[in-house]
């Protein structure tokens, strides 16, 4: 995949609207760790699950849970 859509991800996921740029572009890029780059319709939907995920994770860890 060439370039992780942040408008649409910030659109699609309000709840990460705290989360800096820097943050969301590297979290994307582990997050192609664990999707796949098939080239279908799906993989940025996918793409922008897994960072969405990961981010929740992040979160979750910060606050001791």
């Amino acid at each position: 995949m060439a370039e992780f859509p942040l408008a649409t991800f910030r659109l699609l996921y309000p709840a990460f609207a705290q989360a800096a740029d820097e943050v969301v572009l590297a979290t994307a890029d582990t997050a192609l760790c664990y999707v796949s780059e098939r080239g279908c319709k799906c993989s940025e939907a996918m793409w922008m699950l897994m960072v969405a995920h990961l981010l929740f994770l992040a979160a979750l860890g910060a606050q001791g849970q």
